[in-house]
C-alpha cells in the first residue's frame, strides 16, 4: 500500500503500477493542499479547493489567519481509508503525522479542470467531554462573516449595516435614528484591543453561533443565526467596566433608543394617541391625559447629541439628555407581551427634569397631577369621603389615620384653616418622589406633602404652622385619635370601648376592675371639650393639652403595638397642684378603699372635688352633645359628641366648642 508520497510523478506512477497503490490521487490532492497551507500561499490554496470551499473559507485576504485559528494541521498525512461516495465525490480519512489525530477530507472532482479538489475538512473536537465533528467550511464561513460584519459596521452605510443582520434584529435597528445608529455601530466595531491579536472564540451549534472578541474596554460577544445558508448577526453585547460603554444586548439597547426617541417626538407633537402606545398605563392615565404637554420641553433625540446617555439595568432602562435649563431623564421598563399580540419592548414609566443647580427634581407625574390630586383630597375632606381620602393618600397616611377614623366622625370634621374658602396654589417644590404644594387659604399657608408611591402620587401629610402644635397634621391626628375614641366611649357609657382606647396599664389598674362608667365622665368631658392647645412629643409617649392653666386637661398617650392609647388624664381647674387631679391615681385610690371589683364610683366629688370651673356658668364651654337641666344635671342628647368636636379641632385648634354647629 502507498503510505507516503516520496517520489516525482514518474516514480509515483511506477510505484502505483508496481504496488497497485489505490490512494495516489487522494494523497496527492491532500498533500498539495497542506503544502500551500504551510507556505501561506492563498492563491495556490485556492487552486486545490473547490468553489464551495473557496467561497466559504477563502474569500477574504485574512482567510489564512482564520485557518490558523482553527489549528488546521499542515503536517504530512497518511491516508487511512477512502470511501467512494460517487464518481465525483470521495471521503478520505487520514492520520496526521505520527499522532492518533485523524481528519476527514471530502474531495470532489472538477470536470472542467479534470482534478480532484478539497471541498471540506471535518475535524473531531472534544467539547465538555463529548466528541463532536466540526466542518472547516462552516467554521471559516462563521469567522469570515464576523470579519465582514465588523468591517461593514465600522465603515458601511445604514443599508449595509442592516443587511448583515437577521430580519428581526434589522427591524429593531431600523427604528434607531441614523445619528445614534452610527454611534452604536462605531462603538461596537471600531474598538480593537491593542494588547491582543484578532483571536475570536467561536461556539458553533446547529444553526446558531456565538463569537467572542477582545475589545479596548472589555469583550465583544456576537450572536449569529444561519439563515438560508448564510450567517447573520442576531444580537451584539459589549462588556465593559465603563458603565456608559457597557451594552448587555444591542437588541434591547436599540429598543430603548427607539422607544425614548418616539416618546419624545410624540410628546413634543402633543400626540396623545401615539403616547398611549409608548407609555405605561399608569403614566398615560395619571400624567399624559390630564397634562398640558406644551408646558414641558423635552429634547429631540433624532438630531446629533453626543452627550446623551443610554443605560439598561435588568428590565429597566434610562435615557439622560440635556435641554434648556434642565437635564431630562426618561425612565423606561421592559414590557414582555408574550400573552398579547403587541411586540415586546420598552415603555416610558416616568420623566424627571433636574435643574442644573440641583434645586429641584420635577417628575412628570407630579407636574401634571399634584395640584389635581390635592384639590380632590381637599374636596373629599370637605365632604367627609373617607374612601376617597384613603385612595388619595399614601398607604402610610391611610394606615395611621384614615383607617382608624370613624366615617361619621370624619364627615363632621370642618377643617376651617384648610377647607374654608378656595385654596390658591402659591408655589410648588419638586424633590424627586416628593412634591410640596404651598397653598394659601384665608391668609394662612398650608403645605401639602405629596409622595410618589409605586407610580401613584398621594397626600402623605399636611403641614401647618401653629404655636404649641407639631406641624404635621398626620401626627396630630395620630396622637389625638385615641383621645377622641376615649371621650366618645365615655359619652356612650361603653366600658368595652373605653378599655380598647386605653393603655394596657390604665386598663389593668382601673377599667378592668369596674363594669360601669363612673359619673365622673361628665366632669371629664367638660375638661376635654376645651380647644387643643399644645402637644409635647417623645418617641414613646406624648402629652396632649386641652384648654389652659385655668381650665382643661392634659392627656398622656403612649405607644403600644404601633398604636397610641390613653394612659392617663390630668384634670385642670387652676395653676396650683391642689387644683389638678390625675385620673388614674384618683381612681386607683378609690378602688383601694376595698370596694368590690364591680365598683360604682358614684360620688363625683369623691374623686374630683377640687375640680370646679371658676368661670360664670354663662362663659363655661358646655360639653358638645350635653345640655344642663334646671337641676344642674347634664342631660345627653343626640347632638355631636365631644369626640367629634375634638377631632374637628385637631387641625384647627382655634375652633371652640361654642362655635361648633349642633345640626
Amino acid at each position: 500500500m502507498c503510505a507516503r508520497l516520496v517520489c516525482g510523478p514518474a516514480g509515483a506512477a511506477l510505484i502505483f503500477l508496481m504496488s497497485g497503490c489505490a490512494n495516489f490521487v487522494e494523497t496527492e490532492t491532500i498533500e498539495a493542499f497542506s503544502r500551500a497551507l504551510r507556505q501561506d500561499d492563498l492563491d495556490n490554496l485556492r487552486q486545490h479547493t473547490s468553489t464551495h470551499f473557496e467561497q466559504k473559507a477563502l474569500r477574504l485576504a485574512e482567510s489564512l489567519d482564520d485557518l490558523r485559528i482553527l489549528r488546521l494541521p499542515d503536517e504530512t498525512t497518511t491516508v487511512v481509508d477512502v470511501e467512494d461516495v460517487s464518481k465525483h465525490e470521495k471521503k478520505v480519512r487520514v492520520q496526521v503525522g505520527n499522532s492518533s489525530r485523524r481528519l476527514l477530507y471530502r474531495l470532489v472532482h472538477d470536470t472542467e479542470r479534470d482534478a480532484w479538489l478539497v471541498d471540506d475538512i471535518f475535524m473531531n473536537q472534544k467539547k465538555q467531554g463529548v466528541h463532536v465533528t466540526k466542518s472547516v467550511t462552516e467554521q471559516m464561513d462563521l469567522l469570515l462573516t464576523v470579519r465582514e460584519f465588523l468591517a461593514t459596521w465600522n465603515n458601511g452605510g445604514r443599508d449595509d449595516v442592516l443587511a448583515v443582520t437577521t430580519p428581526g434584529f434589522g427591524r429593531i435597528l431600523a427604528g434607531v435614528p441614523p445619528v445614534h445608529l452610527a454611534t452604536l455601530t462605531r462603538k461596537v466595531a471600531g474598538e480593537h484591543s491593542p494588547d491582543s491579536k484578532y483571536r475570536p472564540e467561536a461556539q458553533l451549534d446547529e444553526g446558531f453561533a456565538i463569537v467572542r472578541l477582545p475589545r479596548n474596554t472589555g469583550r465583544l460577544t456576537i450572536s449569529l443565526r444561519l439563515k438560508a445558508g448564510a450567517w447573520q448577526v442576531d444580537d451584539v453585547a459589549l462588556e465593559s467596566q465603563d458603565e456608559d460603554a457597557h451594552i448587555a444586548s444591542l437588541r434591547r439597547h436599540a429598543g430603548l433608543v427607539t422607544a425614548a426617541t418616539a416618546f419624545m417626538d410624540a410628546f413634543s407633537s402633543d400626540d396623545k394617541t401615539r403616547l398611549r402606545a409608548l407609555c405605561t398605563n399608569k403614566l398615560y392615565r395619571n400624567s399624559v391625559v390630564p397634562g398640558d404637554l406644551s408646558t414641558i420641553r423635552l429634547p429631540d433625540l433624532s438630531v446629533t447629541r453626543e452627550d446623551v446617555k443610554f443605560r439598561i439595568q435588568g428590565s429597566r432602562g434610562s435615557v439622560v439628555a440635556p435641554t434648556g435649563a434642565a437635564l431630562v431623564k426618561v425612565d423606561l421598563v421592559w414590557q414582555d407581551n408574550a400573552e398579547t399580540a403587541a411586540p415586546d419592548g420598552f415603555l416610558v414609566h416616568e420623566v424627571t427634569l433636574y435643574d442644573y443647580d440641583g434645586s429641584q427634581q420635577k417628575r412628570l407625574s407630579a407636574i401634571f397631577t399634584a395640584q389635581a390630586r390635592m384639590l380632590l383630597f381637599d374636596k373629599a375632606l370637605r365632604e367627609g369621603d373617607i374612601d376617597r381620602l384613603r385612595h388619595l393618600s399614601t398607604p402610610v397616611f391611610s394606615k395611621q389615620v384614615w383607617d382608624r377614623v370613624d366615617p361619621t366622625l370624619l364627615s363632621l370634621l370642618p377643617i376651617r384653616s384648610i377647607t374654608d374658602g378656595a385654596p390658591r396654589l402659591v408655589d410648588t417644590v419638586f424633590r424627586g418622589d416628593v412634591t410640596e404644594l404651598i397653598v394659601e387659604n384665608n391668609g394662612q399657608l398650608v403645605r401639602y406633602i405629596m409622595r410618589d408611591w409605586n407610580g401613584d402620587l398621594g397626600v402623605d401629610d399636611i403641614l401647618l404652622e401653629q404655636e404649641g402644635l407639631p406641624q404635621s397634621v398626620r401626627q396630630r391626628c395620630q396622637l389625638t385619635l385615641p383621645i377622641h375614641r376615649f371621650t366618645t366611649a365615655l359619652a356612650a357609657d361603653d366600658i368595652d370601648a373605653i378599655q380598647r382606647s386605653c393603655s394596657a396599664d390604665f386598663d389593668r389598674l382601673v377599667w378592668s376592675r369596674t363594669r360601669r362608667v363612673p359619673d365622673i365622665r361628665f366632669s371629664l368631658l367638660s375638661h376635654l371639650a376645651e380647644p387643643l392647645t399644645r402637644i409635647e412629643t417623645s418617641p414613646d409617649f406624648a402629652q396632649v393639652r386641652f384648654g389652659n392653666e385655668t381650665w382643661g386637661a392634659t392627656v398622656r398617650v403612649v405607644k403600644q403595638f404601633e398604636e397610641w392609647a390613653v394612659d392617663d388624664v390630668t384634670l385642670i381647674a387652676g395653676p396650683e397642684a391642689s387644683q389638678r387631679v390625675h385620673l388614674k391615681n384618683a381612681m386607683q385610690q378609690k378602688l383601694a378603699l376595698g370596694l368590690a371589683a364591680d365598683v360604682d364610683f358614684g360620688d363625683v366629688a369623691s374623686i374630683a372635688s377640687p375640680i370646679r370651673d371658676p368661670r360664670p356658668a354663662t362663659l363655661r364651654p358646655s360639653p358638645a352633645g350635653a345640655q344642663v337641666a334646671a337641676s344642674g344635671t347634664p342631660v345627653w342628647s343626640e347632638r355631636p359628641s365631644p369626640a367629634l368636636q375634638g377631632l374637628r379641632r385637631v387641625i384647627d385648634p382655634s375652633l371652640s366648642p361654642i362655635e361648633i354647629p349642633t345640626e
